[in-house]
């Protein structure tokens, strides 16, 4: 299950272990991919990870936090921290090593 973040559930959500979270917005075709990409891996990551979703025209102070220059752009959190920022669209097999490789 994809979690749909805002400004008022993002820190919340984020605080405890791991969450990846994509900061999309409605037009990006690429972003749309992305999510397709997250929706079909979120079962296989349930208990070890959350896949979240970020629209930056419902909250652009959050985008200007992390400094969100292009979307999709997804950051990676590990008890509320950004760990690493990935920007561009990431196909399945590559996004599901990357995630097995952070989560050893």
């Amino acid at each position: 299950m994809i979690i749909k973040l805002d400004s008022t559930t993002f820190q919340e959500e984020i605080k405890e272990g791991w969450t990846l979270v994509e900061f999309w917005g409605e037009w990006c075709s690429s972003c749309r991919r992305l999510s397709a990409v997250l929706e079909s891996l979120s079962t296989s990551y349930e208990d070890r990870i959350k896949l979240a979703k970020l629209n930056i025209h419902q909250s652009g102070e959050l985008a200007n936090q992390f400094s969100i220059m292009s979307i999709p752009t997804m950051i990676l959190f590990q008890e509320g921290e950004p760990v690493e920022k990935i920007t561009g669209y990431i196909p399945k097999e590559e996004l599901q090593a990357y995630l097995e490789d952070k989560l050893k």
